[in-house]
């Protein structure tokens, strides 16, 4: 039998498709904001918070039994935890509890029932991407209080050896949502934005894209700046769909980008292939069309930190950019009927 886990207030409704009626159980109290994960046929909940205090208790439901059984305590009581899954461990980190944010990092063995306390995050946030690809787990960006500070920081677990490294998004922002997903081992950061008490403002369109074989990342961009969105994988396809853009327009829309398995590319793309040259350069740039040339190119380069700073739109024969910004790295995106090709370039 196939179920499905939905969490309302203090109700953990459960979908029986096979039936197509809707029963529920409880958690232990009524609480939001917690940690979350599933492994197998069991679904795991920690910390959150109960409408007075911030909570430390975890518990998990197995939806084969429909048991619930407390699994002890989390090392320090949080809510909006990012819980991750890597082979038969479950991570829960970072934090918030209206004071402080945490840089915690609970472990829980499903085998041996046992917690444990990793080596806590390079910063403290919450409001973080996390994702598992293979052997790897990556913290992403997030927002740390009471500074109000945005970060770029990814905090990046080998499971195999034990041991943390650390990488940095191309801009700073907050991926509350998770706004995060696997394809073909490679893990995608897509949008996000920045936070006020009044919600989050300033989306983003950033594709931060992490390749764990080779330890390297790479840039593409979203049509659309988004937040509030929804981010998945699905096979070979990266969705993002809805959201709210840089507009303050409620988004229909759904942006499907085809991962090969090398590179990121739109799913309308047959075959965009150009030479961005010389790179680096003092400014002034070819571009080269290679075997399929356009009437019109738009040319569109962004800031490390995603702001637009160049815009032109080319002729067929004319090529040429003259760049006249300051020494630094930056995004280019090349828009042509419908396809899109990015890249980084520097400026000296």
């Amino acid at each position: 039998m196939k179920t499905k886990l939905l969490l309302s207030a203090s109700l953990l409704f459960v979908v029986l498709l096979s039936h197509g009626q809707w029963t529920y159980t409880n958690l232990s109290e009524p609480k939001t904001s917690m940690g979350c994960a599933s492994l197998g046929t069991k679904a795991y909940f920690a910390g959150g918070y109960n409408g007075t205090d911030y909570l430390s208790t975890a518990e998990v439901y197995d939806v084969n039994t429909g048991a619930w059984e407390s699994i002890g305590n989390l090392s320090e009581a949080r809510g909006f935890i990012r819980g991750v899954v890597c082979g038969n461990e479950i991570f829960f980190a970072g934090g918030f509890d209206w004071n402080t944010t945490f840089a915690t990092v609970d472990v829980y063995n499903t085998q041996t029932g046992q917690w444990r306390v990793e080596q806590p995050l390079s910063v403290d946030r919450f409001s973080m991407a996390g994702v598992s690809n293979g052997s790897k787990i990556l913290f992403a960006g997030g927002f740390q209080y009471p500074s109000i500070t945005f970060k770029t920081t990814v905090d990046i677990y080998d499971n195999q050896t034990g041991t943390w490294d650390m990488a940095h998004l191309s801009c700073p922002r907050s991926l509350f949502g998770g706004y995060a997903a696997t394809i073909n081992g490679k893990a995608y950061f897509a949008g996000g934005g920045l936070f006020t008490g009044t919600g989050f403002y300033n989306p983003s369109d950033r594709v931060d894209i992490y390749n764990p074989e080779n330890n390297t990342w790479t840039i593409d961009v979203l049509m659309e700046p988004r937040i509030d969105h929804a981010v998945l994988g699905v096979g070979n396809y990266l969705l993002a769909a809805g959201g709210e853009n840089d507009q303050g327009e409620i988004l229909s829309s759904v942006e499907i980008f085809f991962d090969p398995g090398s590179g990121i590319a739109s799913s309308q793309s047959t075959g965009l292939s150009y030479r961005i040259y010389p790179n680096p350069s003092t400014g002034k740039i070819h571009i080269e069309t290679g075997d399929k040339p356009h009437q019109y190119l738009t040319i569109y380069v962004y800031s490390m930190q995603g702001k637009q700073v160049f815009n032109q739109n080319l002729a067929k024969d004319d090529r040429e950019l003259n760049l006249q910004l300051p020494a630094g790295m930056y995004l280019l995106r090349i828009v042509a009927d419908g396809e899109t090709f990015s890249g980084l370039i520097t400026i000296q």
